[in-house]
C-alpha cells in the first residue's frame, strides 16, 4: 500500500476547480461496537444516509430488488472508525471464485485522509462475494488487515459492517480525530443471477480512487456532539437560474463543501469550532466569492447571515478559471463550447508540446480516442442508407472468412452487444503493442477467441466490435478506413483538420499526450494508431468537432431519419434499453439529455457533449493526465446550462 500522510488542508484554494461532491457526513461518538453483521450495537444517534446516486449498469427492478443506506461513526479513544452498510437485495449473489468486482454483490469504502483539493491520495476497500481487497491509486495490496469487515445476509438484506484502525493505516501519523474531516465515500454492487449487475454510491461520479471531486466529506464529531447550520444563497438579481450551488466550510483543522438546494438553502451539522463559510460556484468565480465567519458550539442552532452572489457576466472568464491551477510548463486542453452553431467561447490552455514551450489553441490537433468511434459508426450508416450494409443480418454476409460472423450482426457489433471479448484488455496484446500490424494481424489478435456471451444478451464495451467494423467499411467499400472516411465524412463537412493518426505523418499543430511520474510529467508510452483502426484512431481540433457537429443537424453527410436511428438507445434481446445506440452514448449531466461520448488513450482524455434538444455543444480535449476532459466538460455544461438542469435537494448531515 502506498503511503498517505495526514495533511489536511487549512487554507482556502482561490481555484473554482471542485473537489469533494458537496454530500457531508457526520460522524458521531460510539464505543461497544463488534463487527458481527449485527448492527444491534448501533445507537440511535447514527443518522442512516441513503446509497441511491451515480446508478451505472442494469436499472433495480424494484425497492425489493435493490435499496441501499450507510452509517458512520468513531471511536476517538481507539482511532477506529465504523462504517454500517445495509443493502436490500432479492437475488443475493455471493460468489466464493469471484475474480472480478463485478462478479458478486460487493461494498466499497474510499477514505481519504489527505483531503486534498484537486489531488489527493486514496484507499480502497473492496468486498466483493468473500474476497476483501484493498487498493489505492489503482495498486492492487493484499495487506487489508488495517480494515475488516463482517457480512451477513437475512431477511432479503445484505449487512457489511466495516472497522478501520485509523492509528495503523499506512502513513497516517496523527490519526484523524474529532473535529477533523477526510474524505469518504460508499458504494455497493447488485449481481443478479441474470448475470446483471448495478452499481450505485452515496455520492455522484464513478471512478472515485483517482478522482477527488467524486468523493464526499466526512466530519468526526467530539463526544459532546455538534452544532447545526443553516443558511441561504441568493444571486443579487432574479433572472439567473438556480443559487450558487456550494458552500465552502472552513475552519483551522479541515474544510468541507456543502450542496446548496435549488432554493438556495444548506443545512448541516458540524463539529464545533470557528468557520467562514463562502460561497462556491463555477458561475461566479474568484471575484464573486462571498464570505462570513460563524461560532458553533455543541447543541446549538446557527443561522448564517445570507449570502448575496454577484453573477460573472463573461462566462468565457469562468471557464478560463477551471485551468488558473496550470502551470507555465503543464500541458493542458483546447475547449468550445457553442449554441445554434454560435461560437461561445473557445480557448486553449496549457502546453500542447511541453518541450518546445508550444501552447494549445483552438486549432490544436488532439487524438481523439473512442470519441472517434462515432465516424466509424456513420461511415457504416452511410453504406446502410445506400443499401450496401444490412444492420440485422449476420455478418457472414459481408465478411464470409470472419470466425463467427453467422453468430454477431453489425448492429450488435455498433451497440457493444456481440460478445467480441475486447483486444485492448488483452495483456498478450500490450505485450507485442509495439510491433505494428496490418489489419489481418490485428483482427488476428481476438477473432479466433470464444465470444463472452451470446451477442445481444448483454451490454459490453469492446473496442473490437469498432475494429471489425472498419474492416467491414473497408470490404464493402473498397477503400481504406483513411480514404473512406477523408471523401465522405471530412472533405464534405470541412473538416481540414482531421484525420487518421499516423506515426510517420507529419501532423502539423499535433498535441503530445504525457503521463505522470511521481509529481511529474512525462512522455507518454508509445503507441501505433493503426493498432486502434475504427476504434480510436482520429485526430482532430475543437474548431474541426464544432464543424462535425453542425453537420449533423443537416443532412450533409447522412439523412436525417437514418441520423435519428444512431441516436437511439439500443436494446438488449430482453427488451430492455443500454445508454448507448449506435456510435453514441445516450445520457444526462444533472437531468439535461445530451447525445455524445468520451474518450481516453496513451496521454490524452477527450469529451464530447450534444445538448440537441438545447443546441448546445461543449468539447474538451485535454492532454494533461491530471486533467479528465468529461470532468472538465460537466463543469463547463454547468456554467452555462445551469439554469436548465435538475438538481438534487440537499440531504441534512446531522439527526
Amino acid at each position: 500500500m502506498r503511503i498517505l500522510s495526514l495533511c489536511l488542508v487549512t487554507l482556502f484554494s482561490a481555484s473554482v476547480v471542485l473537489a469533494h461532491h458537496t454530500l457531508t457526513a457526520v460522524a458521531p461518538v460510539v464505543s461497544g461496537i463488534v463487527i458481527d453483521g449485527d448492527l444491534s450495537d448501533w445507537p440511535d444517534n447514527v443518522l442512516t444516509l441513503p446509497i441511491a446516486r451515480s446508478r451505472f449498469g442494469a436499472a433495480a427492478d424494484s425497492v425489493d430488488d435493490l435499496q441501499a443506506w450507510f452509517r458512520v461513526a468513531h471511536d476517538p479513544d481507539s482511532s477506529r472508525l465504523y462504517v454500517a452498510v445495509e443493502m436490500v437485495d432479492d437475488s443475493p449473489v455471493v460468489s466464493d471464485t469471484a475474480t472480478a468486482w463485478n462478479a458478486s454483490d460487493a461494498c466499497e469504502i474510499f477514505l481519504d485522509f489527505e483531503h486534498g483539493d484537486r489531488t489527493s491520495g486514496c484507499i480502497q476497500h473492496v468486498l466483493y462475494g468473500r474476497h476483501h481487497e484493498v487498493f489505492t491509486q489503482g495498486d492492487v495490496n493484499d495487506d487489508s488487515t488495517a480494515g475488516i469487515v463482517s457480512r451477513a445476509y437475512r431477511d432479503g438484506r445484505h449487512v457489511f459492517e466495516w472497522r478501520f484502525d485509523l492509528g495503523q493505516m499506512a502513513g497516517v501519523e496523527e490519526p484523524p480525530g474529532p473535529g477533523d474531516v477526510i474524505g469518504f465515500d460508499v458504494s455497493i454492487g447488485d449481481r443478479d443471477a441474470d448475470e446483471s449487475f448495478t452499481w450505485m454510491a452515496w455520492g455522484d461520479g464513478i471512478g472515485k480512487l483517482g478522482a477527488p471531486s467524486r468523493r464526499g466529506d466526512l466530519a468526526l464529531l467530539p463526544a459532546q456532539g455538534g452544532g447545526r447550520i443553516t443558511g441561504r444563497v441568493a444571486w443579487s438579481h432574479e433572472g439567473q437560474g438556480v443559487p450558487p450551488r456550494r458552500v465552502q466550510i472552513q475552519s483551522d483543522q479541515g474544510w468541507l463543501r456543502a450542496a446548496v438546494d435549488a432554493d438556495g438553502v444548506f443545512d448541516l451539522l458540524l463539529p464545533p469550532g470557528s468557520y467562514e463559510v463562502a460561497t462556491q460556484d463555477l458561475r461566479i468565480g474568484r471575484t464573486g466569492r462571498r464570505a462570513t465567519t460563524i461560532e458553533v458550539s455543541s447543541g446549538s442552532a446557527v443561522k448564517v447571515p445570507d449570502l448575496i452572489v454577484d453573477p460573472v457576466q463573461d462566462k468565457g472568464i469562468l471557464v478560463g478559471e477551471l485551468f488558473d491551477h496550470l502551470g507555465p510548463e503543464d500541458p493542458g486542453a483546447a475547449v468550445l463550447i457553442a449554441h445554434e452553431g454560435k461560437l461561445l467561447h473557445e480557448g486553449g490552455y496549457g502546453l500542447a508540446d511541453v518541450e518546445h514551450a508550444i501552447p494549445n489553441t483552438p486549432r490544436t490537433r488532439f487524438r481523439l480516442a473512442s470519441v472517434s468511434k462515432q465516424f466509424t459508426a456513420l461511415a457504416v450508416m452511410q453504406l446502410v442508407e445506400a443499401g450496401r450494409i444490412d444492420l440485422d443480418v449476420p455478418l457472414i454476409t459481408y465478411l464470409p472468412d470472419y470466425p463467427r460472423a453467422s453468430e454477431v450482426t453489425t448492429r450488435q457489433l455498433m451497440t457493444h452487444q456481440s460478445g467480441i471479448p475486447n483486444y485492448l484488455g488483452d495483456s498478450e496484446f500490450w505485450a507485442e503493442a509495439a510491433l505494428g500490424r496490418d489489419m489481418a494481424e490485428l483482427l488476428d489478435v481476438f477473432q479466433h477467441k470464444d465470444l463472452d456471451f451470446e451477442p445481444g444478451s448483454r451490454y459490453s464495451y469492446s473496442n473490437s466490435a469498432y475494429v471489425v467494423l472498419a474492416h467491414l467499411l473497408e470490404t464493402v467499400s473498397g477503400l481504406s478506413f483513411e480514404e473512406y472516411l477523408q471523401r465522405n465524412i471530412f472533405d464534405p463537412v470541412g473538416m481540414d483538420d482531421t484525420g487518421v493518426d499516423q506515426y510517420r505523418a507529419i501532423v502539423p499543430d499535433r498535441a503530445h499526450g504525457y503521463s505522470t511520474s511521481g509529481d511529474g510529467i512525462i512522455n507518454t508510452w508509445w503507441l501505433d494508431m493503426y493498432l486502434l483502426t475504427g476504434a480510436g484512431n482520429l485526430y482532430s481540433t475543437v474548431r474541426d468537432l464544432l464543424r462535425w457537429d453542425q453537420a449533423l443537424y443537416t443532412q450533409t453527410v447522412l439523412q436525417r431519419e437514418t441520423l435519428q436511428q444512431t441516436y437511439t438507445p439500443a436494446t438488449l434481446n430482453d427488451g430492455n434499453e443500454t445508454a448507448y445506440g449506435l456510435g453514441w452514448r445516450i445520457g444526462e449531466v444533472h437531468g439535461l439529455p445530451y447525445i455524445g461520448h468520451s474518450g481516453s488513450i496513451n496521454g490524452f482524455t477527450t469529451q464530447i457533449y450534444r445538448y440537441t434538444r438545447h443546441g448546445y455543444t461543449v468539447i474538451v480535449l485535454a492532454n494533461n493526465p491530471r486533467l479528465h476532459a468529461g470532468e472538465v466538460a460537466r463543469q463547463i455544461s454547468e456554467i452555462y446550462l445551469s439554469d436548465q438542469m435538475t438538481w438534487p435537494t440537499a440531504v441534512a448531515a446531522g439527526p
